[in-house]
């Protein structure tokens, strides 16, 4: 039978993983605007609306917002006393009154690399924990990881941090929707691209 290889990279098989998340021509953007930043941005707001800080009139997130004993952080590096290289989580919530951190990142990878996803970024971001508590030795940290699958698969383990971030369960759906309309977003970008 006759293998039809990617219109666009014309080096792997043409078919859904590889348009999902392989092909090398892709800008990483696509992936990343189309599916990435709307799921990350659902958390967002799922989190400022559970803390009442949410303003009705913001549509995208805000680099730091600070509210009370919050301080919520979008796509913010992160400085260390030692340069460590994954530093710049999604969303970083600061408990001032409790003393506590909750670093969430996100992820969106094809739906048979969830279970290395989860591990890969609870281990990313244990150096910058490492730093942090050296800085801040009074507040306790959490490395949460949200992972839905590019085609919604939900890992068992996201009810679980959901609930550690005192979030509606509600939000798997909203978060699974997301990941699915972004996956086909790509397909139909991919799909317009010129052979």
């Amino acid at each position: 039978y006759l293998i039809s290889y990617c219109r666009m990279c014309i080096q792997n098989v043409e078919n859904q993983q590889h348009i999902l998340g392989l092909c090398p021509a892709i800008s990483s953007n696509l992936y990343l605007n189309s599916r990435h930043n709307p799921v990350a941005e659902v958390v967002y707001f799922e989190v400022l609306k559970n803390l009442e800080i949410r303003n009705q009139h913001q549509r995208k997130p805000v680099n730091v917002l600070v509210h009370n004993e919050y301080e919520i952080w979008w796509d913010q590096k992160i400085s260390t006393p030692n340069n460590i290289p994954h530093n710049k989580p999604d969303i970083v919530i600061w408990n001032h009154l409790e003393k506590s951190c909750q670093i969430i990142d996100i992820s969106v990878p094809l739906d048979f690399n969830i279970c290395k996803k989860i591990i890969e970024k609870k281990d990313h971001y244990m150096g910058l924990v490492s730093e942090l508590q050296r800085v801040y030795r009074e507040y306790k940290f959490n490395i949460i990881p949200i992972i839905v699958g590019s085609l919604g698969y939900i890992p068992k383990e996201l009810g679980k941090y959901i609930k550690e971030l005192n979030l509606n369960e509600d939000l798997i759906f909203k978060i699974k929707k997301k990941a699915i309309l972004g996956s086909l977003k790509v397909v139909k970008t991919f799909m317009k691209m010129k052979e």
